[in-house]
């Protein structure tokens, strides 16, 4: 924790050996700077700069935190715990900042509601199928697919008695 620093190149002063030995202590503000420089290098975030700050708890537990100017309406964020595979919604209604949690609710047929976050369904393969296990016995499978509809036109839809969209 020692700074050496060599003096100054004098014709007066020349000699090599001629060191100056500092504690940190001895320079106004370095112990507080080195201090939150070991603060951040121990976060799993890098700084964002200076400004207002929100935090939310994470379901894992972390608190997260976002500078407020980094964070515009429908913004997804991720959980600085790298093990958290959670994501939120920025949502902002009268300046306040909220954090919704995205993912799916999926019920059983026994009434039980299950969540499913938004990242692992998203990292699924296109013909991997998921299961989950419900208290009641049961299961629930998903599993990506593509889904379409054709729609005739609106002259088509108004003949056959169909609503037409708008």
């Amino acid at each position: 924790n020692d700074l050496i620093l060599g003096k100054s190149a004098s014709p007066h002063h020349s000699s090599p050996s001629d060191e100056l030995t500092y504690q940190w202590h001895d320079f106004w503000g370095a112990g507080q700077a080195l201090a939150e420089i070991e603060r951040i290098a121990t976060g799993t975030m890098t700084s964002t700069g200076l400004g207002k700050e929100v935090k939310f708890e994470c379901v894992c537990g972390a608190t997260n935190k976002r500078r407020m100017r980094c964070l515009p309406q429908g913004k997804i964020v991720s959980c600085i715990n790298p093990e958290c595979a959670e994501t939120w919604d920025v949502e902002i209604s009268d300046g306040e900042y909220e954090f919704a949690r995205r993912g799916h609710y999926l019920e059983c047929l026994c009434g039980t509601t299950h969540f499913v976050t938004s990242t692992s369904t998203e990292k699924m393969d296109r013909q991997e199928w998921g299961t989950i296990p419900c208290e009641c016995g049961g299961k629930l499978l998903l599993r990506w697919s593509l889904n379409y509809v054709v729609m005739p036109p609106k002259s088509e839809q108004a003949a056959t008695g169909e609503a037409a969209e708008e």
